[in-house]
Formats: structure tokens, sequence, C-alpha cells
């Protein structure tokens, strides 16, 4: 991993990997995804981390636990 200003870039091989994975699996069912949507998706998967967003779009992607912030209080 390099830094940049003192963060750790969390955009790796692997990451983009499991992003463009997520792609493809969504483009075989039809569907599309948006790149930034697709990078996100692909750290939160690499990671094993959930995904707090209001965004109903990702629920449709395996793999990742989804927590709605609009819902959770």
């Amino acid at each position: 991993m390099t830094t940049c200003h003192g963060l750790t870039e969390l955009t790796t091989r692997h990451h983009t990997h499991l992003s463009v994975r997520i792609r493809d699996e969504l483009e075989e069912k039809g569907q599309r995804i948006q790149h930034p949507d697709m990078m996100i998706a692909g750290v939160a998967r690499s990671l094993n981390a959930p995904l707090v967003t209001a965004d109903s779009g990702f629920e449709r992607i395996d793999g990742i636990e989804i927590h709605n912030h609009r819902e959770m209080f």
C-alpha cells in the first residue's frame, strides 16, 4: 500500500479485481453499476466490511452486508 498525506490508500489490485468481478456479476444479470459504486463495493467485499449507505442499489450485490443509516436510528 502507498500513503498520501499520511492516509493509507485502499485501492489495491485485489480491491480492483473484486470491483471488476462485481461489475461482471451484475452485467450477467443485465444490471449496470456506476464506476465509483463498483469500486466502493469492491473495497467493502475485499475487507469483508459492512457498507453503510442509503443507496439501495448496493443491496443487489452479493457478498456485502448493507446497513441503511436512515433505518439504523
